[in-house]
């Protein structure tokens, strides 16, 4: 089975340094999204031997943290084949020993979505203490911190870009498959760090305890404080083909 990985990641360097490792098990290669000023995750992409593509599409039309719209520039980079399984993951989720095993033996169906169940690890001293983590209950559709799909089936573009958050776009994206062919593999992943805080791009700290000191931390303020006022004005937080709010 030929499996390619794409991980959005900027500001999560911290966990990228756990969860990439891991991925790279998984995926024979992996392509690294991030911006142009996140140095620190290229430089954790280079070491660990994955491909790396920078992009500003986070931040188009004012955004806070576009992520639709930078998967969107993986897939026409022309980085990875795209031609059979690929996996997309988020940088705070960890895949567990055997995941490669339990994808090539259950992802059967080309017409099917398959997704994960997740269980959380909130901080860093509950990972480094090791087991248990706490199952997390999911919605009933496939969130997008694991997507696994027979690409080639895939239209362009992908994702819908027109939202100002890294949410939304996930949910549009599984409804493409009906109900009937969305599945669970039987191996669950891990998350890292609290959940729904950083759909505006990163505000909790780093593992390390430290603030988070984000490179794009004015862009992404001043980005959300805009979107709260449309909030409170009644303006809609998605107009998909016209606004990018």
């Amino acid at each position: 089975m030929k499996l390619e990985g794409i991980i959005v990641c900027v500001n999560y360097d911290d966990m990228l340094e756990i969860s990439l490792p891991r991925a790279m098990d998984v995926c024979d290669r992996v392509l690294v999204v991030t911006s142009y000023a996140d140095e620190a995750t290229l430089d954790c992409a280079d070491r660990h031997g994955a491909l790396a593509l920078r992009t500003n599409s986070f931040y188009c039309y004012g955004a806070a943290f576009n992520k639709a719209a930078a998967l969107n520039d993986a897939v026409e980079s022309g980085l990875l084949d795209l031609d059979a399984w690929v996996v997309t993951l988020d940088a705070d989720v960890v895949t567990l020993p055997g995941m490669r095993e339990v994808i090539e033996r259950e992802a059967v169906d080309k017409a099917t979505l398959y997704g994960a169940s997740r269980l959380m690890c909130p901080d860093a001293a509950t990972w480094y203490s090791g087991w248990p983590f706490e199952p997390i209950s999911d919605p009933c559709e496939l969130p997008g911190f694991l997507h696994c799909f027979w690409a080639p089936d895939v239209s362009r573009p992908w994702y819908d870009s027109s939202y100002e958050h890294a949410g939304g776009y996930d949910s549009l994206f599984q409804r493409r498959w009906p109900k009937g062919r969305k599945a669970r593999f039987s191996l669950p992943v891990v998350h890292l760090g609290p959940l729904g805080e950083n759909w505006h791009g990163r505000r909790t700290e780093r593992w390390s305890g430290e603030s988070t000191g984000c490179p794009d931390i004015d862009r992404i303020s001043a980005a959300r404080e805009r979107h709260e006022a449309l909030k409170a004005a009644g303006v809609p937080g998605i107009d998909r083909r016209e606004s990018k709010l």
